[in-house]
């Protein structure tokens, strides 16, 4: 079978619509929640995406809660390193 789209890759199924700056938003994050992400329990490569914000890792067979098209948000790393912050703060 021959190669279809060599630029816009998964997003040419939107074909001209939406514009150009849109359809590279979706790329990235339709690339970004398909891909296999790294799972912090066993250490593998191996974590998808099961449905909006839910993360299932195959090898270690554990469910995690996160982003809906990222493993972790920036919102979610900021939460974990106050709460870090603060734990190191009362052990003092």
């Amino acid at each position: 079978m021959t190669k279809r789209t060599q630029k816009v890759g998964i997003a040419g199924k939107f074909g001209t619509r939406y514009g150009a700056n849109l359809r590279k938003r979706v790329k990235k994050l339709e690339i970004s929640q398909h891909t296999r992400h790294y799972c912090g329990t066993c250490g593998k490569y191996d974590m998808r995406r099961k449905a909006v914000g839910i993360w299932y890792c195959k090898s270690c067979e554990k469910y995690w809660s996160g982003g809906a098209w990222s493993l972790s948000t920036t919102a979610a790393t900021t939460a974990r390193q106050t709460i870090r912050r603060l734990r190191e703060l009362l052990e003092k």
